[in-house]
């Protein structure tokens, strides 16, 4: 799905990357030590928050995010992250539209502080794309490390931690006995 050249749009239809990958890269010993600490971060059933659109997106998202991790050290320009890059965005903050919308129906306490972390983690995606734009050559592989860590902790950290404690309130909203 996400190779190293993206020739296909993300949209919430759309969630496919076509792989290209044609160029060999050969990786310095201290970039080949960094790729090994992202890992993957795979879908579990117990990550469910509202069995619905909510999910569906995380579990896009845990797939983007993972794919281009898998394909981190195959970066070779700006030309071939961009688009992943400026997909996310698009994505992400749709995705976050859609969040914020259940948190204010579901009554969620800490409505506030989880859009204030959005805003924060569309700040600092912009800026890792506006580093993206500007690789060259010899940092595009250093910049797709950096963005690979960054997007591993958004999961570890901001899904993981923060997210799931929305589902008791999902839950809660979509028991029909509280109807």
């Amino acid at each position: 799905m996400l190779g190293v050249l993206y020739n296909m749009k993300l949209t919430r239809s759309n969630k496919n990357f076509v792989p290209d990958a044609n160029k060999a890269f050969k990786p310095t010993a201290m970039q080949l030590s960094l790729s090994k600490s992202i890992k993957q971060i795979p879908w579990r059933n117990d990550y469910r928050i509202d069995n619905g659109p909510l999910d569906n997106e995380h579990f896009a998202l845990f797939g983007l995010i993972n794919r281009f991790n898998i394909n981190v050290l195959r970066f070779t320009s700006a030309a071939q992250i961009m688009p992943f890059m400026a997909s996310l965005k698009e994505y992400t903050e749709e995705h976050f539209e859609l969040e914020e919308e259940l948190q204010r129906k579901s009554g969620y306490a800490f409505y506030d502080d989880h859009k204030m972390k959005h805003a924060l983690l569309i700040n600092e995606l912009n800026i890792l794309t506006k580093k993206a734009k500007n690789a060259k050559k010899d940092n595009v592989t250093d910049i797709a490390l950096e963005i690979g860590l960054w997007l591993q902790d958004w999961l570890e950290t901001h899904f993981l931690e923060d997210d799931l404690s929305m589902k008791p309130y999902i839950n809660r909203m979509q028991d029909p006995s509280r109807k």
